[in-house]
């Protein structure tokens, strides 16, 4: 069974995919991937990244969803 709904504004949207997405995001990168990105943000002179913790929100907010989502039938009027 799919985890898909729609929005208010009638988008589809799937919550294994998005969490599927927030462990790849969460995942360590490689040091090669880590260097050079280092590398990319030096020369374009950017110095802030994105907390790790957000990452770890984001995956848990969305693995709450998909157990949600799992656990309710949606009905169709």
């Amino acid at each position: 069974m799919s985890s898909s709904t729609r929005s208010a504004k009638g988008n589809l949207i799937d919550f294994e995919l998005l969490a599927i997405k927030a462990q790849l995001a969460a995942a360590p990168k490689p040091k090669t991937v880590e260097q050079r990105q280092a590398a990319i943000d030096a020369n374009d002179g950017v110095t802030t990244s994105i907390a790790p913790d957000l990452n770890t929100e984001i995956f848990a907010v969305s693995n709450e969803a998909v157990a949600t989502s799992a656990g309710k039938q949606i009905k169709k009027k």
